[in-house]
């Protein structure tokens, strides 16, 4: 795998506003091209997951994602993606949990990236800040796409059901 360096624009919107003070501190995301091969239907694809490099796992329905308190107040959880991106300079990956079945939002987070295109992407260790520490199902919602004048120009969204829950 190769690892961008000048790639990534790095700019996760929630650790500018540094939401519930857990900005500072945090890792950086961690950005790999991966040498796969196009997806058989050569469709832009997102996977959400756990994990890096040889190590990413999809999200399983109902799996447990904990909860981290940064020394300031904030708490967040960890996502990684993994995407087929065809074409375009930058991507953005913005992504939102919801109590499942209602509307409001608990956590939310974004992150712009410079992609290797064609070709498979991975960006680990996103955080996604939660507005108020809830031990709850939520429905983790993730709309990706390449951008152009910073507006997403063809959208991939991807979903999935788990719980954030507080570290044992």
């Amino acid at each position: 795998m190769k690892r961008l360096t000048t790639g990534v624009l790095a700019i996760v919107f929630g650790l500018l506003n540094i939401r519930g003070g857990c900005g500072p501190g945090l890792p950086p995301p961690e950005v790999e091209c991966l040498n796969r091969a196009a997806p058989s239907d050569g469709a832009e694809t997102v996977v959400v997951g756990l994990g890096a490099n040889d190590t990413f796992m999809p999200l399983n329905p109902e799996e447990e994602l904990f909860m981290e308190f940064g020394p300031q107040g904030g708490q967040h959880v960890f996502i990684s993606l993994e995407y087929y991106a065809k074409d375009h300079t930058t991507w953005q990956h913005e992504y939102k949990a919801f109590f499942r079945g209602t509307e409001i939002k608990v956590a939310s987070g974004a992150f712009i990236a410079e992609p290797c295109t064609p070709g498979w992407n991975q960006i680990a260790m996103l955080p996604v800040f939660v507005d108020t520490p809830t031990t709850a199902p939520v429905r983790l919602e993730v709309l990706s796409g390449p951008t152009e004048e910073g507006v997403i120009v063809r959208e991939v969204e991807t979903a999935v059901d788990v719980r954030f829950v507080n570290p044992t």
